[in-house]
């Protein structure tokens, strides 16, 4: 059997391509009075299309991993990539969402989604097509006109959602996105968010408190605490999913203890040092 050479040149490309983010041994130090290590010798290499989720207490650093990889931040010292480049060089290719939508309470939904747009210089007719159709896979196309005063918690955050979706990122950070929102609601949007993710191949870093979003949601779920990785935890569960029936799946409460177990074993730790 003859070997195809521009197969093989092919697959070499691929196995050789950078992944869509990293951090090469990154320490971030906020400098003052109060000096104090955010950030430790953090080492993390995320292909395209994988969904990492990041849980740990408050202060841990969850929120200084994604602003340096929005170039937000430098790191003290190491190197955050994208795509193999400096992080703040590559920023295009990345869309951030946050807990609190952001929303200009001034400007119209339609209007609030092609901000970013504009701000990129994507002439009028391209944005509003982009936005609209984003508005649409969040099912808000019929509240183009309306002000985010006119909208629930949850619309607003389908709002955001969109408004980031619409850049067409190839890296998502989400920081809390869903945090605030109640129980059927979050539900909702995490299934929504999935479907696009799923649709996309999109790239995600999401950072959240609740174990078991990052164990329905994620293929892989790092526990930070004290500015270090201390656990990675590959999900087994296959895709497409439902939240909602991960939670019943017999493999779920082994996993949700193996993570509860290091985050709180790092916490009796850091009591007793």
């Amino acid at each position: 059997m003859e070997t195809n050479i521009s197969e093989i040149q092919g697959l070499s490309s691929i196995a050789e391509s950078p992944p869509a983010f990293e951090l090469e041994d990154v320490s971030v130090c906020f400098a003052g009075a109060n000096r104090r290590q955010v950030l430790n010798g953090i080492n993390l290499r995320v292909p395209r299309g994988e969904f990492i989720a990041i849980v740990g207490k408050s202060g841990c650093g969850k929120t200084t991993i994604l602003n340096l990889l929005v170039g937000l931040l430098t790191p003290t010292s190491g190197a955050v990539k994208i795509n193999g480049k400096v992080a703040i060089e590559s920023r295009h290719h990345v869309g951030y969402m946050v807990a609190r939508d952001c929303l200009f309470p001034w400007r119209r939904v339609l209007q609030n989604v092609t901000l970013p747009l504009e701000v990129r210089g994507v002439n009028s007719t391209e944005r509003n097509e982009l936005a609209r159709k984003a508005l649409e896979k969040v099912a808000l196309g019929q509240c183009l006109e309306l002000f985010p005063r006119q909208l629930s918690h949850g619309m607003r955050q389908r709002v955001a959602l969109a408004r980031t979706w619409a850049l067409n990122p190839d890296i998502l950070l989400m920081d809390e996105p869903f945090a605030a929102l109640d129980a059927l609601t979050r539900l909702d949007l995490e299934r929504e968010f999935l479907g696009l993710v799923s649709e996309r191949k999109s790239t995600v870093l999401l950072v959240t408190h609740d174990l078991a979003e990052a164990l329905a949601m994620a293929d892989r779920v790092l526990v930070l605490s004290e500015g270090a990785i201390t656990l990675e935890q590959k999900v087994p569960f296959e895709r497409p999913r439902d939240p909602e029936s991960i939670m019943t799946d017999t493999r779920f409460p082994a996993l949700f203890k193996r993570l509860r177990d290091a985050l709180h074993s790092r916490e009796i730790r850091s009591s007793t040092a």
